[in-house]
């Protein structure tokens, strides 16, 4: 792992189209049946650019999909954090 931090030291992560500091955090939940648990996808945009993503189960089985979405906007704005 030294070796290839000491081989990348130069690389760099250009970020597009900031002309503000903007974090846009889009996030979503989705059910495949009544007994699962939903699925939460989110996305962090640093400007035009992706700095964050994630997909994954839900912790807990909501009674609702609204129930559900809420989860996942509090994920989300976990990792905009």
């Amino acid at each position: 792992m030294i070796a290839y931090l000491l081989g990348t030291a130069d690389e760099r992560i250009c970020l597009k189209g900031m002309r503000k500091m903007e974090v846009d955090i889009f996030t979503n939940a989705g059910e495949e049946k009544l007994e699962e648990k939903a699925t939460t996808g989110i996305l962090v945009l640093l400007g035009d650019s992706p700095i964050s993503w994630a997909s994954r189960k839900q912790d807990v089985t909501t009674l609702s999909s609204t129930e559900a979405e809420y989860i996942a906007l509090r994920a989300g704005a976990q990792d905009g954090m």
